[in-house]
């Protein structure tokens, strides 16, 4: 054993854990996009036939988009618990050589914080989700112009860009299904209103 021989044998535990650490959530996904996709299925089943209860009777369809949308949230959410982690461990390093990427840790709050607040039927908390969001994506992005600057060879940084990267992924993402639940109350609202 040397010192060249621990260090590589860090270097490979840490991408096997982070490996099949992804392998696992991969799996869990593929679950709940099945789930996903047979809830959609019904989603759609329920409004059509809401649409025609509407033509006959005149009554408020039910509809469940914003409820979809939110568990999507929640799961981006819940998934990015364990690279809100890892960027932690990463970045306590990282913080020593540019400080500046303490903006990054921005994201790190929102994600539980929007976990528990995403079950809610109210535009405006997903109005102020969107702005964290919005705000969130901005720290991301010059996060990630920061990382890319820095030398790119030793295994921190590159797990910083790689969680960087995704973090601007997602924030993407969440920004639209932020703004698709604001759609959808909005529609409501208005679908209710010229009953």
């Amino acid at each position: 054993p040397t010192a060249s021989c621990f260090d590589r044998l860090y270097e490979n535990g840490t991408w096997l854990i982070l490996g099949g650490w992804m392998v696992l959530f991969d799996i869990l996904q593929v679950t709940q996009l099945y789930n996903l996709r047979s809830q959609l299925g019904r989603k759609d089943i329920i409004e059509r036939k809401n649409m025609a209860l509407q033509k006959i009777e005149k009554q408020v369809p039910t509809w469940n988009t914003v409820m979809v949308y939110s568990n999507k949230m929640r799961i981006l959410n819940l998934l990015l618990v364990v690279f809100d982690i890892t960027y932690i461990i990463v970045m306590v390093e990282l913080l020593n050589k540019l400080p500046m990427l303490f903006i990054g840790m921005f994201h790190i709050f929102i994600d539980g914080y929007s976990y528990f607040i995403c079950k809610s039927n109210e535009s405006g908390t997903f109005e102020i989700l969107r702005v964290i969001y919005i705000i969130s994506l901005i720290c991301s992005v010059i996060v990630l112009v920061l990382i890319i600057q820095m030398d790119l060879t030793a295994i921190r940084e590159t797990l910083a860009t790689m969680i960087a990267i995704s973090y601007v992924i997602t924030d993407m993402v969440q920004i639209f299904y932020t703004s698709a639940i604001i759609s959808t109350l909005a529609n409501y609202k208005k679908f209710k209103a010229s009953l």
